[in-house]
């Protein structure tokens, strides 16, 4: 699913039910890589992943970026989806 984050258009995926369990891939990834660990654990549980910004299907940032830029970012995903903290 696409929605718009922090005016940047932002990939991400939720599968499952239950308590939520957000999945961040590392430097240069993006979600395609956790595909398998998503679908082990949306058996129990609630997932959600994401691309950050710059990687996969988001749109990069405008201006660089430090780690409480992407931490604000994580926190503003989850409220446009109304998800209770994972």
């Amino acid at each position: 699913m696409q929605v718009v984050v922090d005016d940047l258009l932002t990939n991400c995926d939720l599968t499952g039910k239950g308590s939520l369990i957000l999945l961040l891939h590392g430097w240069g990834d993006n979600l395609q890589g956790l595909k398998k660990l998503q679908a082990a654990l949306s058996k129990k549980y609630r997932v959600l992943s994401i691309d950050l910004p710059g990687f996969g299907s988001t749109e990069a940032p405008k201006t660089v970026w430090n780690l409480d830029n992407y931490g604000y970012f994580i926190a503003n995903v989850l409220a446009k989806l109304e998800l209770d903290e994972p």
